[in-house]
């Protein structure tokens, strides 16, 4: 398994955001907000109470995103480390006997609508009205 390398591949994004540069005694209102739409018990001060009681984590008002080293990163780990091939080829999707969706899954970063995640420079706006996950929480990321 070559030291847990091939079951855990270098993961960029994860290298970014666990870099001792982040602040890790702090978090987005954002991320609150939707565990607010898990948590219908919750309010925003509570779990701001709490957060700062039990772990000594600040609630802040910032959007998280990659620096632009970091997206340059990214980028060339896409191209150079082959990170979505080898996404897919941990899938197994049972009754694909043809190989017709993992050959489209592979196919992903070739569509003009997800080009943008994995070909740098190319513009990109977010639909927040097209699929499940980014109509519900809409109102909290556009």
């Amino acid at each position: 398994m070559d030291g847990g390398k091939v079951l855990f591949p270098h993961d960029v994004l994860q290298t970014c955001w666990g870099k001792k540069l982040r602040n890790k005694d702090l978090v987005s209102l954002d991320a609150i907000k939707i565990n607010l739409t898990r948590n219908k018990e919750e309010t925003i001060e509570s779990i701001r109470i709490k957060l700062k009681e039990y772990y000594n984590i600040e609630v802040g008002n910032y959007k998280p995103a990659l620096t632009a080293n970091e997206l340059q990163e990214y980028y060339e780990a896409v191209k150079n480390e082959c990170l979505w091939e080898n996404f897919c080829n941990q899938i197994h999707i049972p009754g694909d006997k043809s190989g017709k969706m993992m050959s489209d899954l592979l196919d992903v970063p070739n569509k003009p609508e997800y080009e943008w995640a994995f070909k740098e420079g190319i513009l990109h706006s977010v639909d927040y009205d097209k699929g499940f996950l980014l109509k519900k929480y809409k109102y909290i990321l556009a």
